[in-house]
């Protein structure tokens, strides 16, 4: 994960906004191990993995958490 935060900011100029660099280290100095931001760049989410979810939460307090489940089934078509 954060070998791609690196990546994604070669990339192109602006992906990773100074507020999303921000909010990465918090995370990071909280216990997460890693940190992806998704989207379009300049913004979006940002996807974080911590062994210790509510240590991390509490240092994020002014982000809004969007809940989310794996799914192990895959793409389904409904009709």
């Amino acid at each position: 994960m954060n070998e791609h935060w690196e990546a994604k900011r070669r990339r192109a100029a602006g992906t990773v906004t100074p507020d999303m660099d921000q909010l990465r280290d918090r995370a990071l100095r909280a216990g997460a191990h890693g940190v992806i931001s998704l989207g379009a760049g300049g913004g979006g989410f940002l996807l974080v993995y911590s062994p210790d979810p509510e240590r991390t939460r509490s240092a994020l307090t002014e982000v809004t958490e969007l809940a989310f489940e794996l799914d192990e089934v895959g793409c389904t078509t409904l009709r």
